[in-house]
């Protein structure tokens, strides 16, 4: 009866709809899910990137990380446009 004479129906599925939305989320942030999103998503960067640098007959090798995997090393060499248009370092 109070289905049909309220809208409980609709707040029932909407606090539903929260509930489930809720535990998707926390579940995708586990470690297992992110660490397989980032080692799925790491394979495909690196297979987009590196074919087209083989099929043009380069042998390159291709590595991917993310910001919290930063290598060590400072890989970051910017030079000023005007060097990089004259190829000087």
């Amino acid at each position: 009866m109070l289905m049909r004479f309220t809208d409980v129906e609709t707040q029932l599925d909407a606090a539903n709809r929260k509930a489930g939305q809720q535990e998707l989320i926390r579940q995708a942030r586990a470690p297992m899910p992110v660490k397989l999103a980032k080692e799925a998503t790491r394979r495909a960067i690196e297979r987009s990137f590196a074919m087209p640098l083989k099929a043009a007959g380069l042998d390159a090798r291709v590595v991917v990380f993310f910001p919290d995997e930063r290598p060590t090393e400072d890989w970051d060499r910017s030079r000023r446009p005007e060097d990089v248009v004259a190829n000087k370092w």
